[in-house]
């Protein structure tokens, strides 16, 4: 249970139009041996570096079952350019690797 005490709380409004940042994902590889590992490439297409970025990864099996999920920070991706990013299970999963998703988020409002 959470309570907020709208009368303690400076709610502020942004007058700013967010715009989410262009990030890409690509050559996505993955292992499934006895520690599994994918492995990708984050690429920042957009006009400003980007600093404190979340990435999750989800692995899924031939039924779209999830059967691994992973989570990796990437501190500063400068403007046009790509980082390899990792992610690592401590055993290995109990079926194959059908598909993967890779998630990346940034506070959007941090700064502001």
């Amino acid at each position: 249970f959470i309570e907020f005490d709208s009368k303690r709380q400076d709610w502020q409004r942004l007058d700013t139009q967010i715009v989410k940042p262009k990030i890409t994902i690509s050559n996505i590889k993955v292992e499934n041996g006895i520690k599994p590992q994918l492995e990708a490439e984050l690429f920042n297409a957009d006009n400003s570096d980007l600093v404190d970025i979340y990435v999750a990864a989800l692995v899924y099996d031939a039924d779209n079952n999830a059967i691994g999920v992973s989570s990796t920070f990437v501190n500063y991706l400068p403007k046009g350019q790509s980082k390899k990013i990792f992610f690592s299970w401590n055993d290995k999963f109990a079926n194959n690797p059908s598909s993967v998703e890779i998630f990346p988020r940034i506070n959007l409002v941090k700064g502001l």
